[in-house]
């Protein structure tokens, strides 16, 4: 992890009340128990839920962070860029919590890991919609999502990496919204047993660059 910067922990520290860590630690906050770590991205920002206290993250402090804006170190009027935000295993985390991504920090995300976010629905999806520069997208687990929550991911027109594994919901009707998105590269299903050969084999044709793991 690259340097942070002591004015990223002093912010941090200050915004939520919390006790500031070493710079050399990745964990960068802590505070109502749950860790989060922010780290620059190039231009942007990323953001990971922290393992250990994942489960107590909620709506609310996932809207705390996202909305706040950083340059250089310092809390400003000048939009932050999140250029990856890690949610993988906060099962607190709703619809409502996606909304968050609406906000124009997260215009230009990059990479989204909603990984076991069980309370996610379709409904939370038509959140995503809008990041257009979106290229990893990971949903795997997120058992609530049905072929109607993937129409909401047909103007990603940029994504590269989608996992649908272990969406048991997910059947042939389902892969019918991917099939315009030319930059797919890899679509993880496994574990959806509602998907039939056919209906890979129909996805495939569509996208024959992409690889489709089952």
């Amino acid at each position: 992890m690259r340097q942070i910067s002591i004015f990223v922990l002093l912010g941090i520290s200050a915004m939520f009340g919390c006790q500031m860590c070493s710079a050399d630690d990745d964990t960068i906050a802590r505070s109502n128990g749950f860790e989060i770590s922010i780290e620059e991205f190039g231009t942007s920002f990323y953001l990971e839920a922290d393992a250990e206290n994942e489960r107590n993250i909620t709506d609310a402090d996932f809207l705390a962070v996202i909305k706040q804006n950083w340059r250089q170190g310092r809390r400003s009027n000048t939009p932050t860029h999140w250029g990856s935000i890690d949610l993988s295993g906060c099962v607190n985390i709703t619809d409502a919590g996606l909304e968050a991504l609406k906000n124009k920090n997260a215009a230009g995300l990059l990479e989204l890991d909603l990984d076991g976010c069980r309370k996610v629905t379709d409904k939370g999806l038509e959140h995503i919609k809008g990041l257009k520069k979106l290229r990893d997208l990971d949903l795997s687990r997120c058992g609530q999502i049905t072929d109607a929550g993937l129409i909401h991911l047909k103007g990603l027109t940029k994504l590269r990496d989608l996992d649908l594994s272990r969406c048991e919901q997910i059947t042939d009707a389902g892969l019918i919204h991917l099939k315009g998105l030319p930059e797919l590269r890899e679509i993880d299903i496994a574990g959806c047993s509602k998907i039939t050969d056919a209906g890979i084999q129909d996805l495939k044709t569509s996208l024959p660059k992409c690889k489709i793991e089952r």
